[in-house]
């Protein structure tokens, strides 16, 4: 076992010779590289897709949103030949899908902070399903209004 001046002479021998070498977290500050901008976005691409496979996996109602989006994303391009009007269909579904998803974390976080019946927490509760609810109204008149200029242009 070595003692502490010891690991900290042999870093630092590490360090003055093959910094390259070493592992990351064993260098010191200015021999880290930083990273690059799209590892960020890579690392963030995953865990989106990570939080929404857990998602899936344990919310019906986000089961449901992704559903509708794998039959709007077809039908957005039967309905219009428009560009901005399948854009706007396909966002409004997936609108939809993101704020369910904010109120699931919302109920979840609710729910782990204070796992018992709550008068705050179920109003909290409700205004999350109000969001949801006002954006799925919003999905539906733009989805209507497509309708409407498909079948009487």
């Amino acid at each position: 076992m070595q003692s502490g001046a010891q690991f900290r002479a042999r870093m630092r021998q590490i360090s003055a010779s093959s910094v390259r070498f070493a592992p990351a977290h064993l260098l010191p500050p200015t021999a880290r590289t930083p990273p690059l901008p799209m590892n960020a976005l890579l690392s963030a691409l995953q865990n989106s897709l990570r939080g929404l496979a857990a998602a899936w996996r344990r919310e019906r109602a986000i089961r449901q949103e992704l559903v509708v989006l794998l039959l709007a994303v077809p039908a957005a391009f039967l309905l219009s030949g428009q560009l901005w009007v399948r854009i706007a269909l396909i966002a409004s579904v997936l609108l939809v899908l993101a704020v369910e998803c904010l109120n699931t974390a919302i109920e979840k976080l609710c729910d782990h902070l204070h796992p018992g019946r709550h008068d705050a927490i179920g109003f909290i509760k409700d205004m999350g399903s109000a969001a949801v609810l006002c954006v799925t109204l919003i999905a539906a008149l733009v989805w209507a209004g497509a309708l409407v200029v498909a079948l009487y242009p």
